[in-house]
């Protein structure tokens, strides 16, 4: 049986400071995976090159932290761009699953 321990000064006072944080309009700075300096063991692949290292994240430019994210297609009609997206993808992953199936 899990007993539930009544909360403290300190883990009210830590919500109350996430509250006050979470409501105020700031921007989220992008993050890398890695602290700066880190070196980056498997990017330098020629031999006898000093090894990468990574830097900070305002020495990257801005679009490379948009990269990840998926692409966003307006809707623009029956026919349009994003129907012949989502329809390919959706023949494509029938493909998958018809192919998988076969397998088994």
């Amino acid at each position: 049986m899990v007993t539930k321990q009544p909360a403290t000064s300190a883990d009210t006072a830590h919500f109350i400071s996430i509250i006050v944080s979470d409501s105020s309009p700031q921007t989220i700075k992008p993050r890398s995976s890695c602290p700066a300096n880190t070196i980056l063991t498997g990017a330098n692949y020629l031999k006898g090159q000093p090894p990468v290292v990574a830097m900070e994240d305002d020495a990257y430019p801005e679009w490379l932290w948009d990269t990840l994210k998926p692409k966003v297609y307006e809707d623009d009609g029956p026919g349009g761009k994003k129907d012949r997206v989502e329809r390919r993808r959706a023949i494509q992953q029938a493909i998958k699953d018809r192919n998988f199936m076969q397998t088994q």
